[in-house]
């Protein structure tokens, strides 16, 4: 009898247009049998759960798109598009856990449809350099809680900047009169290492 293939190994092939991030809980079947599953994200973007015995019989190659036609896979804001959803949707992906893990999603049509994403920045002046804000930082990337800004913007709006002063001065004093390293400060008052960085160097506070 074959041994299971690791999910690491899995993550190496490429099942016609699908790619396996994770692996989730099994499938059961009315006889109760179970068969490993699945989480795999389409060329198109698309995140699906498959069957993983589909996937090596080549059974589903697809998430079922029909694969959007609009010539902009190597635009600028695919990528950001493909981080968007990541981050939401990918519990190993870098910032999921400020994202996905604090229940942000992605509206339906922008999550089905690079173009609509595409369209919608376009129409709002987006130019490289420029980023996606949420206007609402506990809400989700959809046309009406997001806007176009430039990377200061972007920053004055993050939950970091949801510091005050008082607190901010706090973490200073109590910084300078302990004898712990940056990463141990951070994790024993549990601030992000680059939060508490931004505070000691002044960058996105002031005096």
């Amino acid at each position: 009898m074959c041994s299971a293939i690791s999910l690491e190994n899995l993550k190496k092939l490429k099942y016609g247009n699908l790619r396996i991030i994770d692996e989730i809980s099994p499938h059961v079947y009315p006889s109760g049998r179970k068969a490993r599953r699945m989480k795999c994200q389409c060329d198109c973007g698309n995140f699906v759960n498959i069957v993983l015995m589909h996937l090596r019989s080549e059974h589903t190659k697809t998430c079922g798109c029909t694969m959007e036609h609009h010539g902009l896979r190597y635009h600028p804001l695919y990528k950001i598009w493909l981080g968007i959803k990541s981050r939401c949707y990918i519990p190993n992906a870098t910032g999921y856990k400020n994202y996905g893990g604090r229940g942000i999603a992605v509206c339906d049509n922008w999550i089905k449809s690079f173009k609509s994403f595409y369209d919608w920045c376009i129409n709002n002046n987006w130019k490289k350099g420029l980023q996606i804000d949420r206007i609402d930082n506990e809400g989700s990337y959809c046309p009406i809680n997001c806007r176009v800004v430039s990377n200061t913007e972007n920053v004055r709006n993050s939950r970091v900047a949801k510091y005050n002063m008082d607190r901010v001065n706090k973490i200073r004093i109590l910084y300078s009169a302990s004898n712990c390293t940056k990463k141990d400060f951070a994790i024993e008052n549990n601030i992000n290492i680059s939060t508490l960085k931004d505070i000691l160097n002044y960058r996105t506070w002031g005096t």
